[in-house]
């Protein structure tokens, strides 16, 4: 199944738009990432080294997903927007940075393409900064899982209710 272009929702929107949360984050696990908040069909361990963390959150009537991956031995952080419909999700964005090019970058899809269903869409193909241009944005923030897990709320716009941030640590 691919989300069509056709609709209203534009891709840059969605991650800029205001999400809140909706149910509490998940503690930290080293166990295997469900699928109904992953963009994988079927349960996955973390990858060795990594840790994950995840939250449900909602902007009106769409449901979203974060699920942030962690290797701090590795350097290596990613975290997944997916967008929940009925019948699939769909990966809207990647936020990551890594050590193979490092520099914290998204991966999206172009407004001009439909998003295939998870996990196909987890490849997202364009990059923003551009590769080109990664040196203006090279990164020497040294993350923490914590750290990396407040960067990617913020950078998908997760909003927490003010009684519930010390829930974020």
């Amino acid at each position: 199944m691919l989300w069509p272009v056709s609709t209203d929702r534009k891709y840059r929107e969605m991650i800029r738009c205001p999400k809140n949360e909706f149910g509490k984050p998940t503690s930290w696990s080293v166990k295997e990432i469900p699928p109904k908040i992953s963009p994988y069909k079927n349960k996955r361990p973390a990858g060795k080294g990594f840790e994950w963390r995840a939250i449900t959150a909602k902007n009106g009537d769409t449901i979203f997903h974060v699920l942030a991956l962690a290797n701090s031995k590795r350097g290596n952080y990613k975290a997944f927007l997916t967008l929940q419909e009925p019948q699939d999700r769909f990966m809207i964005a990647r936020f990551e940075t890594h050590p193979s090019h490092p520099g914290i970058h998204y991966h999206t899809w172009c407004k001009s393409q439909n998003i295939p269903a998870c996990p196909n869409s987890i490849e997202a193909p364009f990059r923003i900064p551009k590769p080109e241009n990664v040196s203006q944005h090279r990164s020497n923030v040294a993350f923490s899982p914590q750290s990396f897990w407040l960067a990617a709320c913020n950078a998908f716009n997760v909003i927490f209710g003010p009684a519930d941030q010390l829930r974020l640590l």
